[in-house]
């Protein structure tokens, strides 16, 4: 992957500073810095992709062991002053075992060895990809939903109606005849005939065993 651009120019997705609002992430003046315990963000590469990047304090994660639970996870004996470690998997999470820490840390990520900022600084899609991408589940959608909705009408009656009481034999009914992407593309057009809770169901139980 490319050299990231400066932090200066990074944006931030989420973080939660502890006393204090949220400043510019570019100051490197201790002090003046909040004192995050998460933050999330984008930046752009010299190769003009858009890589993305998490971090979270080990208290965030109510005590959890990130390295004993991660296959490939990797400890770095300090960084920025801060014992940090690495994650397996991609994306990878960094994990600062500290109450706090300040855009240091981001600095030493961002221009610190390469290996860590290949595993810390994810690739998104670009735009063309992510369009490309849309266009192809949305083709699916529209030969996948009327044949779900048929084979649901075949097995759980006219007109269709699923309550949250049906809706793990209805999630499963879609698996058999391959529904696999979002279920968003279904309710959208058929929503009044499922429940708020049954589609909260379906999507959770899609989502733990449909193939990615």
């Amino acid at each position: 992957m490319g050299r990231l651009v400066s932090i200066r120019q990074m944006q931030l997705v989420d973080g939660c500073p502890v006393g204090a609002s949220n400043g510019p992430v570019g100051a490197s003046t201790i002090g003046k810095a909040p004192p995050w315990t998460s933050l999330d963000g984008f930046a752009e590469g010299d190769d003009g992709r858009t890589y993305s990047w998490r971090i979270v304090t080990a208290a965030v994660l109510a005590g959890t062991d990130p390295l004993g639970d991660s296959e490939g996870s990797v400890a770095l004996a300090d960084l920025a002053g801060l014992a940090v470690c690495i994650t397996g998997g991609e994306p990878s999470l960094v994990v600062v075992d500290a109450p706090h820490f300040g855009p240091e840390l981001l600095d030493a990520l961002q221009y610190g060895p390469a290996w860590v900022r290949a595993r810390v600084f994810y690739p998104l899609l670009t735009a063309a990809e992510q369009a490309w991408l849309d266009e192809l589940e949305q083709r699916d959608a529209d030969e996948l939903v009327p044949r779900v909705v048929a084979a649901l009408e075949a097995q759980l009656g006219v007109p269709l109606r699923v309550e949250a009481d049906r809706a793990t034999w209805a999630a499963r009914i879609m698996l058999e005849v391959g529904y696999v992407i979002s279920t968003d593309h279904l309710f959208s057009a058929f929503g009044p005939r499922f429940s708020i809770e049954a589609q909260e169901l379906i999507t959770a139980w899609l989502a733990e065993r449909a193939p990615d």
